[in-house]
């Protein structure tokens, strides 16, 4: 599911920061999303959705290597709780 996201949070630089970033892939536990700023592994920021009131917390699991052509950096997020934040039902973990 790919989607246009509103992340917030304080960058590699330690700089607070709010843009527009893509989802490359969402799951229950999380997301990878595609952004212009250097993130820091361990760090916390937020999501919002678009057409939504929802924003939720996530950490900073994984950081890939920029795309040499976007300059965009690859972030996996792990979020914070177990809500419904993305408005989508994932098949259970026994399916």
């Amino acid at each position: 599911m790919r989607m246009t996201v509103i992340v917030t949070g304080k960058d590699y630089e330690h700089e607070t920061f709010s843009e527009p970033a893509e989802t490359i892939d969402v799951g229950k536990f999380g997301a990878r999303i595609l952004t212009a700023r250097k993130l820091r592994l361990g760090t916390l920021v937020s999501l919002k959705r678009p057409n939504s009131e929802k924003t939720e917390s996530f950490r900073v699991v994984y950081l890939g290597q920029p795309d040499p052509e976007t300059h965009r950096h690859p972030v996996g997020l792990e979020i914070s709780s177990i809500e419904d934040f993305w408005g989508h039902t994932f098949p259970p973990e026994s399916w």
